[in-house]
């Protein structure tokens, strides 16, 4: 019996307990104990020998009903196998069934202690209705005062453990035997059981705090909360847990609580520069002119170009960009290096003596109809051929005029005759 008795105070003690709340207005409990006796046989009271610690066991059931911050009430129905005396000549011993009404004061009311300790003492006062019956004492009925104290150590809102020392006094005398001696019988009872919390609990937002306690009544159910219920921070950024990317690292809350190292709003997991800040729409990478194309792909990244120029622009549209582009302002070919060639001659209209019409590389790009050496645009005689000395035009009996000019072309004569002897 012994062993069933310390292992069951073991289990309790290794319970949670509680005591209703405003939340949960009602609850029930289930304990053991044991009795003692004062009268006029003696005082028992807190005598915890083993004789009387394993006889007078008692059994009760308790239900108590919330009122306010301050006081609960409670009925109580308590069977006492054996209650008496065993150091008296002749022992006395019976049957006692008691139902009492008290009302509880709370220490634990914000007033005296916060709500929310764990170990909340409170003390009860009310009255009942006492019957005992047995071989060994005279049987009757009582309606005692009762009188006592206890304690509820709470870890959760639901189950818990209980101590209550309860005493009973009687305002007659006679079930020790001792009727019309000098002390009206009287009873302790010491019990310890657990409670049970039951009641709706009103919370609207579903996070498991009371209304009545939630400091955030707006946090969703599935959000981690503190006791108070608002939403948990563990990084303590700013950023509630349950909106946070990234919960056990410091962010911002632009970037959904996780790090952003170049502050750019890019969360540095999605940042294809995390050292560099950037632009959102470019994934964190600087785009510094502005053309769409990130720096570190920009061959030209001050200055505004397309995707085809590799981020260069192309003023005069010959696709070749401005930075490789010898005449960027003119429409040329890759092979003069963006310079043009207007008449395809195979010589840059730079460098071409005659960019409008085709001619060899030899002449700097002049035709030469003739083929007598002096090209047609210093030629005066382009069809005719010559000799530099006249300009391109023929001179064939060699005075100095050309044929065209000179009056007698196959006879040598003086200038002054025209050429003429």
């Amino acid at each position: 019996m012994k062993r069933i008795i310390l292992s069951t105070l073991t289990f309790c003690l290794f319970l949670t307990a509680s005591s209703q709340t405003a939340e949960r207005k009602w609850n029930i409990g289930i304990a053991g104990g044991t009795s003692e006796y004062n009268g006029d046989k003696g005082n028992g009271f807190f005598d915890f020998n083993s004789k009387t610690l394993f006889k007078n066991w008692t059994a009760s059931l308790t239900a108590n009903r919330y009122l306010n911050a301050s006081f609960d009430v409670s009925l109580r129905g308590t069977y006492n196998d054996k209650w008496g005396y065993y150091k008296s000549t002749p022992d006395f011993n019976g049957q006692l069934t008691l139902i009492d009404l008290t009302f509880r004061y709370k220490f634990a009311n914000g007033y005296m202690l916060p709500k929310e300790t764990r170990l909340a003492p409170y003390i009860l006062a009310g009255g009942g209705y006492m019957k005992t019956d047995g071989n060994n004492m005279f049987g009757g009925e009582d309606w005692p005062l009762i009188v006592g104290a206890g304690v509820n150590y709470r870890i959760t809102n639901v189950i818990g453990i209980n101590y209550q020392a309860s005493l009973g006094y009687l305002f007659s005398d006679g079930r020790d035997f001792e009727k019309g001696g000098d002390f009206n019988d009287a009873f302790l009872i010491h019990t310890l059981g657990l409670n049970f919390n039951f009641g709706k609990m009103n919370d609207a937002d579903g996070d498991g705090v009371a209304d009545a306690k939630d400091k955030c009544p707006e946090t969703p159910g599935a959000a981690k909360v503190d006791k108070m219920g608002c939403p948990l921070d563990t990084d303590g950024d700013g950023v509630f847990d349950y909106l946070d990317g990234c919960p056990s690292a410091v962010g911002t809350a632009a970037t959904k609580g996780c790090p952003d190292a170049d502050k750019d709003g890019v969360a540095d997991a999605d940042d294809q520069c995390p050292a560099l800040a950037g632009l959102v729409a470019m994934n964190g990478c600087p785009d510094t002119d502005g053309d769409g194309i990130i720096d570190s792909k920009d061959k030209c990244p001050t200055v505004k170009g397309s995707l085809a120029m590799e981020g260069c622009d192309d003023r005069d549209g010959d696709k070749i960009r401005d930075d490789e582009d010898q005449c960027p302002d003119a429409a040329g070919t890759v092979k003069f290096r963006g310079c043009p060639d207007r008449d395809d001659d195979g010589v840059a209209d730079s460098e071409d003596l005659c960019p409008d019409k085709k001619g060899p590389v030899s002449t700097k790009g002049c035709p030469d109809t003739d083929n007598d050496g002096v090209t047609d645009n210093i030629d005066k005689c382009p069809t005719a051929a010559g000799t530099a000395a006249n300009s391109g035009c023929p001179d064939t009996d060699g005075d100095g005029l050309n044929d065209f000019a000179d009056k007698c072309p196959n006879v040598s004569g003086p200038t002054s005759n025209g050429g003429c002897p």
